[in-house]
């Protein structure tokens, strides 16, 4: 199993317009199982939120990049340039034995 972090660290100039749009996209988004998460102490200025999907293998994962990370990137590319970043990380769930 895998855990899909995407990142995305917003300016704060830009949280009041952003923000509501990326909640009302994700509860739009029906068939979504995914984590919205605030990080707090985060090592960067802006604030930083993070969306967080359980998958079984990299075809899920690549289904949910191009169904809801693409739009979002677009979103961000059109109408806050250089004022949101975005990025991910895949990390694997092992056994401790």
């Amino acid at each position: 199993m895998y855990l899909y972090n995407i990142s995305i660290i917003i300016d704060r100039s830009e949280s009041t317009v952003f923000l509501p749009w990326l909640q009302e996209y994700l509860k739009s988004s029906r068939n979504l199982s995914v984590n919205f998460l605030k990080m707090h102490n985060a090592q960067h200025e802006g604030e930083t939120y993070c969306l967080h999907l359980n998958a079984q293998n990299q075809e899920e994962i690549e289904e949910f990049k191009t169904d809801y990370i693409i739009p979002i990137q677009r979103q961000i590319l059109k109408n806050h340039n250089e004022k949101i970043f975005i990025f991910d990380s895949l990390m694997e769930y092992l056994p401790l034995s």
